[in-house]
């Protein structure tokens, strides 16, 4: 199942409603969203995008939710996600397995573990998810002292499986 459908899963569970919203059609994110969800762009956001955002973020400050495509070069998207304290980093998320007599298998399909004791995952417990295809490690600045000034409150949702690191040869045959 993919990530976006999970989501539209969970969502029904607690009585909201995801909606597709083209970016490209209107002039401004609705007033009525509570939180924007971005599922892997195929493209980088336009200044114009990134302007809709901004205003959507300072009138509402609702919740956003972004995942980001690590194969799409998206410099405009990660300086917005970075200045509310979260890093894409340049690696892939992998593991190796190894049978011997085989070659050696990067596996990108990455089983992930939400983090207890966040009010947003609380009622989420045990909750299977799998990031599939290739997914990059985000660096999420928790303890900063500008973002707390703005108010903003960067945390850590998920984590990868033991087996999984961020790779950054990710490129390298294995």
């Amino acid at each position: 199942v993919k990530i976006g459908q999970q989501i539209a899963t969970i969502a029904a569970t607690q009585n909201a409603r995801i909606e597709s919203l083209n970016l490209s059609t209107v002039e401004a994110i609705p007033d009525d969203a509570d939180a924007i969800f971005l599922a892997g762009s195929e493209v980088d956001l336009e200044e114009r995008h990134i302007a809709m955002f901004e205003s959507y973020w300072s009138k509402h400050q609702g919740g956003l939710l972004i995942f980001l495509n690590p194969t799409v070069n998206t410099p405009n998207l990660n300086a917005f996600i970075r200045a509310r304290g979260v890093a894409p980093q340049d690696d892939r998320v992998l593991s190796v397995a190894s049978i011997p007599g085989m070659a050696i298998k990067k596996t990108f399909d990455v089983p992930v573990a939400l983090i207890p004791g966040s009010p947003i995952t609380r009622n989420l417990a045990g909750l299977n998810l799998q990031l599939q295809g290739q997914t990059q490690s985000l660096e999420v600045f928790t303890d900063n002292d500008l973002l707390e000034a703005k108010k903003i409150h960067p945390l850590t949702l998920l984590v990868a499986g033991s087996r999984f690191w961020g790779e950054t040869d990710y490129q390298e045959e294995t």
